[in-house]
Formats: structure tokens, sequence, C-alpha cells
């Protein structure tokens, strides 16, 4: 059925060419056509390549395909439902079987040309009017024959399969196939310059055929812009019987099988095709120029009523196929093709082309109403090549008309959609607006008016890379940007703090408790003193300070951040100190940096009294004790204080006398086992002579203050604060550095004088770097190990001469001595217990033992005694102190 038909339209044809009036009313043509379709039938062939391109009467190929019309329906566009009639029914009248010639030829009188953009339908006379329907199928007709002979037989069979009334078309297909082809190569031409004429010779021809079915029903085209409008027209314009619908039917189903066939040709010769069009393209072009010169003569003499049409000077260009059909079927600048579009805008400038309605209106009014605000864009259309978008003056406000998209500067925007939340607005510069991202004339009323008032979201949108929100703040609805706001409903976020503060005004927010509560009571109860933080939080985009109404009282509620001032305030810890007050004018306070509100009594009133701390802290810069002063305590800065020296008092020295001789006492000495040791010149030890052991053994002659010291009583602890004896005895002496503390405690909990101890600890341990003093590594068994654990021993404390170093850190080990702190309080409760409770509390008697002589002496060396009192004097004269008890042994 497909080759059958395709005789129908070369007819035509050839009768414009031969100069014949092609303008014959429906019965004319009725009668004529059997006679042409039979004469057609016998002589068709399929020629050759070679032959068609050499043949100079270039007979035109068959013009309705299969692959054309498919494209037809699938480029149409929505709403345009009478172009899509027309399509189907101008492929109806080219596609009718024989038995319904008679419509075939009526329909073929009144040919439709379709355009790209679906706005006009151009109407000439019948010989061109034929001559642009068969140019629509042009190219389609040299892509099949620049198929390999086997893909036409293809072809051909598949479409002689489906219709038993089709001729084997095989028989005789090559000569007038031929002639159609060359024919068909004429038309195409001047179809291509028909299809680009202006407006104004359309308008003429159509209103000269006006008396015509085909003028009326391009009219009604014309006028089918709308597709409702259209759809109707076209039904009115329609004379199509119901035989011809069901040749669509029919032609549809061929159109299907075609394409598939087609397709798979396509594939096996896609390098040839590309090849062999190239050089048709070239050669149709030139012969193309001569024939559609003489064919559009032809078209005008045909009929005096057309008027004049003019040249078309535009070259065909090589194109595909597919694109042909596209654009013979829409040609461009007719119809506007919209789509949907979600933008804000705004005008680039004032000198802009304005306003149109509708968008193909060329009549423009002023936009620059419109300037310096934000504008919205929810359409746009493409028309006469260029974009246009509807423009709304505000989010929600009435449409304004269509504007090119060269005057606008646009950014993406997202549907809204719902979105509840309150909010707290944070910047109360800004101001709700009318609109998303609106400018100075989209302004509702400044956030500050607004106060404390929370802004109640409904819906939420992105607009470019900003988020908007539109709710009720106040009596106002309004559009805000989320970063000018925080959320009132997520929760508070938590965390420790410690800072003093103050407040900076009476005119503050107020405390709340909890934080997320907006109600508030007043603080200015709290004016003017030193207040305490130890918590803060961060709520909708604020800070807020949990506040104690003093260092060690009640919570009061929250604060913001921005209602005070801070200071940081370190924890407090504890130290032990006396100190002398030296600012009598100053007062003792009930709180770290405390003001008028928190004093508790003038420091001129406590006299010379000490005052003795237990802790201390930082706050900012400054150091704060708190201790008793008198019977009161409270807090005083460290430069109100001065550190305080014990007065020394006159000394006291209590006598007692031997219950031996002194030759007794000597022989004794002499004759031990372990004998009395003295320091060889060269070095080292060696026995001490009997006339050294009497010097040292003598107190008649032992006067001097160093000698005195060796009768020093050492039972009575001299309560120097720790750091004293850190600054002033301790400082760089090794592992012994910085142990103030463990000295001072061990003195007052054995009843030992604090410096002796650290005096014997430097003397044992060479200022803090002995072995013993570093700490020795021994493992569970007592041996010496490098993965051991460390004992230290600051006393030299069972530490004997054979072997001093093992010796004294087992004994360290035994004891537990694991810290340096452990083997000075260690030390002490083993000096206290062995030698103090024997009544051997001084140096000359824990050397001596005057009480029994040749027992229980802590040393062989007869100097350690007057070398231990020699660096004990040292020692308080650094502290510029005094001994005050002594006792001393005489005979």
């Amino acid at each position: 059925m497909k080759y059958k038909n395709r005789l129908i339209v070369p007819t035509v044809v050839t009768l414009s060419l031969l100069g014949l009036n092609g303008e014959v009313n429906a019965e004319e043509k009725h009668v004529d056509s059997p006679s042409l379709e039979t004469t057609t039938e016998e002589n068709i062939s399929i020629p050759d390549k070679s032959a068609e391109n050499n043949d100079v009467q270039g007979n035109i190929q068959p013009a309705i395909t299969n692959e054309l019309e498919d494209k037809r329906n699938q480029i149409t566009e929505p709403g345009n439902e009478t172009h899509d009639k027309k399509v189907h029914n101008s492929g109806n009248q080219n596609e009718t079987k024989d038995n319904t010639s008679n419509k075939t030829s009526e329909n073929a009188s009144t040919p439709e040309i379709k355009g790209a953009s679906q706005a006009k339908d151009y109407t000439v006379t019948e010989s061109n009017s034929t001559s642009i329907d068969q140019t629509q199928t042009k190219y389609k007709n040299e892509k099949e024959n620049s198929e390999q002979n086997e893909d036409a037989d293809i072809l051909t069979e598949d479409v002689v399969a489906d219709d038993n009334n089709v001729i084997d078309i095989n028989e005789d297909k090559s000569l007038n196939q031929t002639q159609n082809n060359q024919e068909q190569k004429h038309a195409s031409t001047e179809a291509y310059k028909l299809s680009n004429e202006k407006d104004s010779t359309e308008d003429n021809i159509i209103q000269e055929r006006g008396n015509t079915r085909t003028t009326t029903e391009l009219k009604a085209s014309e006028r089918g812009k709308d597709k409702n409008t259209s759809s109707k027209h076209a039904e009115e314009a329609s004379v199509e019987k119901s035989s011809e619908r069901d040749d669509v039917q029919k032609f549809e189903i061929y159109n299907k099988k075609d394409i598939q066939k087609l397709s798979r040709a396509n594939k096996k010769s896609t390098d040839e095709k590309t090849a062999e069009k190239t050089e048709d393209n070239e050669a149709d072009i030139a012969q193309d120029d001569e024939t559609s010169e003489k064919i559009q003569l032809d078209s005008v003499s045909s009929n005096e009523n057309t008027g004049e049409i003019k040249d078309n000077d535009e070259e065909l260009k090589e194109t595909s196929f597919a694109t042909f059909a596209t654009m013979a079927k829409e040609p461009a600048d007719i119809h506007p093709q919209y789509s949907n579009a979600s933008f804000a805008a705004k005008l680039r400038s004032q000198n802009n082309s304005g306003l149109r309605s509708p968008v193909f209106k060329p009549d423009s009014v002023s936009a620059n109403f419109l300037l310096d605000q934000t504008i919205f864009i929810e359409e746009q259309a493409e028309y006469a090549g260029e974009l246009f978008y509807k423009v709304h003056s505000s989010y929600d406000g009435a449409m304004q008309g269509w504007m090119k998209e060269s005057d606008l500067n646009t950014w993406n925007l997202s549907d809204s959609k719902t979105h509840k939340e309150n909010f707290k607005v944070s910047s109360t510069q800004s101001y709700l607006l009318t609109d998303p991202w609106g400018t100075e004339k989209q302004q509702i009323k400044k956030l500050s008016e607004y106060g404390d008032k929370t802004f109640s979201a409904t819906k939420m949108l992105t607009l470019g890379s900003h988020t908007y929100y539109y709710g009720k703040l106040g009596n106002d609805y309004g559009w805000l940007e989320e970063r000018k706001m925080h959320s009132l409903d997520e929760a508070p976020v938590y965390s420790e703090a410690s800072f003093a503060a103050k407040l900076r005004s009476s005119n503050n927010s107020g405390l709340r408790s909890p934080v997320f509560k907006p109600d508030s009571v007043s603080a200015n109860f709290l004016l003017d003193k030193t207040i305490f933080i130890e918590e803060q939080a961060e709520y909708a985009g604020e800070l807020f300070y949990k506040v104690h109404s003093s260092y060690d009282g009640a919570m009061q509620g929250w604060m913001k951040e921005a209602d005070l001032n801070t200071w940081n305030l370190s924890d407090s810890k504890a130290h032990k100190e006396d100190f002398r007050v030296n600012s009598t004018q100053s007062y003792l306070l009930t709180d770290p940096w405390g003001t008028e509100k928190q004093h508790i009594k003038k420091l001129g009133t406590y006299e010379n009294d000490t005052f003795q701390t237990t802790k201390m802290l930082t706050l900012g810069s400054h150091t704060y004790y708190y201790g008793k002063l008198g019977n009161d305590y409270g807090w005083l800065e460290k430069r109100k204080l001065e550190e305080y020296t014990p007065v020394a008092p006159s000394p006291s020295v209590k006598t007692v006398r031997y219950n031996q001789s002194f030759n007794q006492v000597l022989n004794t000495q002499m004759n031990l086992s372990s004998k009395p040791q003295a320091w060889a010149n060269g070095g080292g030890w060696r026995n001490a002579t009997r006339s050294e052991v009497a010097s040292f053994l003598d107190t008649s002659h032992q006067t001097s203050e160093t000698w005195m010291y060796t009768f020093l009583d050492l039972d009575r602890s001299q309560n120097i604060a720790s750091s004293t004896l850190n600054n002033r005895l301790l400082s760089g002496k090794g592992t012994l550095s910085n142990q103030g503390s463990a000295f001072l405690n061990a003195a007052n909990t054995q009843g030992i004088n604090e410096v002796y101890l650290i005096s014997h600890a430097i003397h044992e341990t060479g200022n803090g770097t002995s072995t013993l003093a570093q700490g020795v590594r021994l493992d569970s068994n007592g041996n010496i190990s490098s993965n051991g654990k460390k004992y230290y021993n600051m006393y030299g404390v069972a530490a004997y001469d054979y072997n001093p170093v093992l010796a004294g850190a087992r004994y360290a080990q035994q004891m537990g001595w694991d810290t340096p702190a452990k083997a000075i309080i260690g030390g002490a409760r083993f000096i206290s217990q062995n030698y103090f409770n024997r009544g051997q509390t001084t140096l000359y008697s824990m050397r001596w033992n005057p009480l029994n002589p040749g027992t229980y002496q802590y040393a062989t060396d007869v100097n350690w005694a007057y070398a231990t009192a020699r660096n004990l004097q040292n020692y308080y004269n650094q502290l510029d102190i005094k001994g005050r008890y002594y006792t001393k042994h005489i005979f």
C-alpha cells in the first residue's frame, strides 16, 4: 500500500511541471485518478544508484514514508491537537488503498504544509502545495535509496506482505522510480523556499483563495493557537470520511513495521549512506537551483491571484532526514514553546526591553516599576529564537507580563514546603519582608520593633544558597532569612564554665529559669556584686550563663552573656601558708574580688594576727587566698599580704649530765666492733683516733653557734610555711625540690623539726641527687631490675656500709616508699620511733646516745653531728630565724 499510494503525488506534480492548472475540484480528480494510478502501477521499477545520479530528468522518489510520519507523531507538542490531526490526514491522503483512490485524489488537491513551531500553515496552489508535501519526503527517499539493494528488497517485501492489494513492485520499478526521484529533487528546493516565505505572502495567498476548502482549513489552523480552539476548528474544517480514518489506522501499522525495517537497514549501511549522501547533496543542490526557479514560475503563473512570491536565497544545507522531518513539521518563529520555571530575579538595569503580553506580541510597556525589587518567575517560553520569562511582582503576586532573559539576573528558587518551627530573631537591624530576598521596597517592619517576639514559621524555601521562612512575627506575616534567627525548638547545649562576673548595667534582660523559658525576673539585686558562673548553655543562637550570688552561694538563674562582664576563674586548690597583712585599710572579703557589698571587716582591726590560708585560686591575673584571720574566715588578694617570718625568741638551753665518766664513755666507743670512722685526707674512710673521738665526744668546748645546733631539740615543729621551705631551702635540690609540703606534713605528724628533716635529707642524698634519692628499681624479690618499681630513701635509713644502695632500697620496698613524699614522711616516722622515743632528740644524742653509749648510734662518722648541725644552722639563717630550744649533755 505504501508504494502504491506514492504514485498519486508525482502525478499531480507532473501536471504542474507541464504547466497544467492543478486547481481542479474533488470531483474532477476523482474521475482521473483511476487511470493515473493504473498507468503508473505498470511501470514501477527501482533504479540503481548510478541511474539515480546520472538521470538528467530527475524523477521524484516516492513522497511519504512511514519514518517521516512517525517523526511527525513524536514531535507534536501538547495542546496542538489540531495539528496532530492534520498531519495524520495528510499522511492518509498519500497512503489510501486502491479501493479508496477517490478519497486519495480529493485529499491530494488540498495538501497542508506543517511548521516546526505550530504557529502558521502555509497555503499555496495545488501544484505548489503538492510539491511541498513531496519535499517533506524527499530526504527520506534519498536515505532509503542510499541503502544497499538488499535492504530495499527487505523493506519492499515487508510492505507487500502487509497488503494483498499491492502489486509486486520489483517487476518494473526501476524506470518510473528513476523518473520520480529526479522530480522529487526539483520539488524539494521549491518546497524549502516556500516554507520560509514571509507572513505577508502567506496572508495574500490565503486571502485570494478564501473560497477554497484548503484556505478555510488553514485559517482555522492559524486561529488554533489555543489547544482546545485548534482542535475544534480542525474538526470543523475536516471533511474526511469514516473510511479514511480506517486508512489512518492501517497507515500507523505500516509505520511501525517500516520503522523497524529501516532501523535494521540503517545499522548495516551507516558508513555508506554518509558518503553517498554527501555526494548526492552536492549534485542535488546544483540541480535544484535550476529546477526550483522553473517550478516557482509555473506555480506563480498557474494562479493569477497568488501574487508575487519572493525568491529564497538560502541554500539547502546537508541535513539528516530526521532533522529535515522535524524542520518541515515545526518551523521556528511561529508558536512559543512553554515550560515550567522557578526563579527569583531582579532587573539588570532600566535599559530593558520592557514587558509584553502575550509573549508573541512585539509591543511592550515599561518594566521599570519593577526596578530594585525581587520579582518571581514560574514559567518560561522560547519564541523567535529568544527565551522569555513570565514575571510576577511578588512571590504570590499577579503576573505582570513577559520579559527577555537578557533583561534579568536570576537565581534558582525551590518550591515552598510546609515547615512549622519557632525562631528567635537575632538580627534586630534587619526587616521582616513581604517576599523572599526582598529589597527596601519589600520591607514590612524593622525587626527591633518586635522586641522579643517569637517568629512562628509555617513554610520554607531555598533561594540560591539561602533559606527563607514564611511565618508570623507579632501581628505581621512575612519572610525572614534563616541566618537572621535561631530555632527555639532545639534543645539547649550545656557545658561547664568558670567565671567571675559583674552585671554591666541595670538595663539587662534579667534572670530566667530554665534557660529556654522566655519569661524573666529582675536581676538588679545582683548589681555591684561579684557573681560566679559554673555552667553555660547555647540556646537559640545565644550564650547563657548560670549565675550564683557568691562563690559558694545558691544558683540564681540564667543570664545572657551580653548582660555580663566576665573574668576567668580557676578552680581552687589546697594551700597552707601563713601571711602577715600589709594593707590595714582593705577588707576581709566574703568572695574573691568582692565589692563593698561583700566586706567582712577592715584589716586594721585584726592588729598583728597571722592570716593562715587553706586554699587559693586565680581570678583573671590576680591571686586570692582563703583562710583564717583572727576569728574570721574570708578571702584576701595576694598583693595585700606579705610572707610571715616568725620572731626568734631567746634561746632556751637545757643541760643533762651523763651517768658515766668521760673516760668510760670514750673507752666504750673505742672498743666497739664497728670502729668510729673519720674521713681520710686523701679520701675514703678510716678508723678514727682516740683523740679524734674525744674531741667530738666532749661537749665542754662545744660552745660556738654551730656546735649549739648539735644540741637543738629536734622534736618540735617550727611551723614554717611550705612555700618558704620550697623557695628558700629546697629550690634546685633534685628530687627534694618542691617537697616542702611533704616535709611540713612529716614535721606536724611525727613531731619533728622540719628544718632538721630537710637538712638531714640534703646531707644524706647529696642535695637530692643520690641513687636512693632518684629511686632504685626493684623486682618483687627485692632485686635490682630495669623493669621493676622505683623505691626512694631520703634519710639513708638502713643503708648499711656493705651495700648501702641495695640495702637502703630493699628497706624502702618493705616500707612501701614508692614516691619521694612517702620516703620523706616514712623516713621521719622511722627517726621518730627509733631515736626520738629513746630520748635521742638532738644531733649529738643521735650520734653518741648519752643514755646508753655504744648502742643505737645513728652514724659511725665522728663528725656526723657537727656536719649536720652546720647545714642546719645555714638553713636557719636562710629562713632568718634562730633555734629556740636546746638540750646539752655534759660530763
